[in-house]
């Protein structure tokens, strides 16, 4: 509910009390941290205040603590989602770059990775700035700019602990980037948050932050996420889309069939107050239309391609369709199957990807194949067939002239000038069923007469090399050399 105008003075210094801010300070911008219990679990506040023209804007975050930390289960459902996070919870040594817009999730993924090396007995420290939420068995250390104790002095300090794998809630410059690449080069696993809005952007990024040769060598795997909202599904509605949302969608008829499609009940401010009072409102989402968020992640793996792309200092426009191969599919391809099993709708799809429309036309869905093309397939393998065992009758009738007569070219050389374009242009005619291609023995055998008279009468037929007669076919493959 909101609060009323002639509270706000009042609360306002109240939560910076708590908070521990300077109360006199209104001019400049402070934040800060109170922990309290709700439930017997704790719960982290972080005030942020910022001065405007009508006076301080307070935010607050509410960052409830886990018992443990996630697991992968708990970040998604998907099973190609899982198997690619356990092979990430494998490598020993380099850095994983977790991709995303600000707020986006990045450190929830990171703490699911480093729990899985804290099973297994490993030394796990983090550097962030601040802690969000205690994680039990890890080192955290928190930067704090006014004592000018910065990342790369808590990196350092991580160092000298000896620790085994080291996560980096934000890497957004040189310095950072320089200490995470020489915490790489000594043996140790490095997860870094990076805010960027797509991978080929975080990439160019971390190329100006160290050289591209060092990121290349260092970056073992990259993680692209994003959030949507999930709709609420309680007071969710049902929604059709027209023929032209179809259309641009991209979607073949079995999944338009198949998917059901729906829309946020998000009523306005002035109706969402008075269901309130009414006792009506929906208790999940509370009148937004949307309760909690769903993950949908993009897995790069580095191929020689791609680092060598790196290394070269490639562009962005150069390293998208290296990135898009390297990928099995894409995250507006992602979201639109949240879209299609129901956890989201397309108002939140195309307000996370506003461009995603044109990306998914550029791939065009298999179209159905027409009634006759199954029987055109099946003459085209009978005519194939027939070539087949027209070849080996040739073969067999050529083999004992070419022992009689020693003088002349070996047999391999002479069904080497074979010439078989008449037969395979025949078989752009298959689809008329009228026409049968001559694929006779004494056919052939008149052709290859055709052809030594034609190479006895041009002086530049001649024999190349030793054993070997010149064709004048030669992008055509030999059949029976192979």
């Amino acid at each position: 509910e909101p609060l009323p105008k002639d509270m706000i003075p009042a609360v306002i210094p109240r939560l910076k009390s708590m908070a521990g801010l300077n109360l006199d300070q209104t001019q400049l911008p402070q934040k800060g941290r109170l922990r309290k219990s709700y439930s017997g679990r704790p719960v982290y506040f972080f005030i942020h205040s910022l001065p405007s023209f009508y006076g301080e804007k307070i935010l607050v975050r509410v960052v409830e603590s886990l018992p443990q930390l996630p697991n992968f289960s708990d970040l998604s459902t998907d099973p190609y989602d899982l198997e690619q996070f356990k092979a990430l919870a494998t490598p020993m040594s380099g850095l994983v770059l977790i991709i995303g817009p600000a707020h986006g999730g990045k450190s929830t993924t990171m703490e699911a990775l480093l729990g899985q090396y804290l099973k297994r007995n490993l030394r796990i420290g983090t550097v962030e700035d601040p802690i969000r939420r205690a994680c039990p068995g890890i080192t955290q250390i928190e930067v704090d700019t006014q004592r000018q104790f910065t990342y790369v002095d808590a990196l350092q300090s991580l160092t000298e602990q000896s620790v085994d794998v080291i996560g980096i809630d934000l890497m957004e410059d040189a310095e950072v980037a320089q200490a995470a690449f020489q915490s790489t080069q000594q043996g140790r696993l490095v997860f870094a948050c990076v805010n960027a809005k797509d991978t080929a952007t975080a990439i160019a990024q971390a190329q100006d932050w160290l050289s591209p040769p060092q990121l290349a060598e260092s970056l073992v795997a990259i993680i692209h996420q994003k959030l949507l909202r999930r709709v609420c599904p309680t007071c969710r509605l049902l929604h059709r889309p027209d023929d032209q949302e179809l259309c641009q969608l991209n979607l073949s008829p079995a999944q338009q069939q198949s998917s059901q499609f729906y829309q946020a009940n998000s009523l306005s401010p002035d109706l969402i107050q008075q269901l309130h009072l009414k006792g009506r409102l929906c208790r999940q989402c509370s009148g937004v239309g949307y309760h909690g968020q769903v993950a949908i992640y993009e897995f790069i793996t580095l191929t020689l391609a791609l680092r060598q792309a790196i290394a070269q200092a490639a562009s962005p426009e150069t390293l998208r369709p290296l990135l898009q191969q390297a990928a099995s599919t894409t995250l507006p391809q992602r979201a639109l199957a949240q879209v299609l099993e129901g956890n989201t709708t397309l108002e939140e799809f195309l307000r996370v990807f506003p461009n995603a429309l044109t990306t998914l036309r550029t791939a065009q869905p298999v179209t159905s194949l027409p009634p006759d093309v199954e029987e055109k397939l099946m003459l085209i393998e009978h005519r194939l067939s027939q070539l087949s065992q027209a070849v080996t009758s040739l073969k067999q009738a050529l083999s004992p002239a070419a022992t009689s007569a020693p003088a002349t070219p070996p047999p391999s050389a002479a069904i080497s000038s074979l010439d078989l374009t008449p037969e395979l242009l025949a078989l752009e005619h298959l689809a008329q069923p009228g026409e049968e291609a001559d694929l006779s023995q004494a056919t052939l055998i008149s052709q290859a007469a055709d052809w030594e008279d034609l190479n006895a009468i041009n002086p530049q037929a001649e024999i190349d090399q030793p054993g070997t007669v010149s064709t004048p076919f030669r992008s055509l493959r030999d059949p029976w050399k192979e």
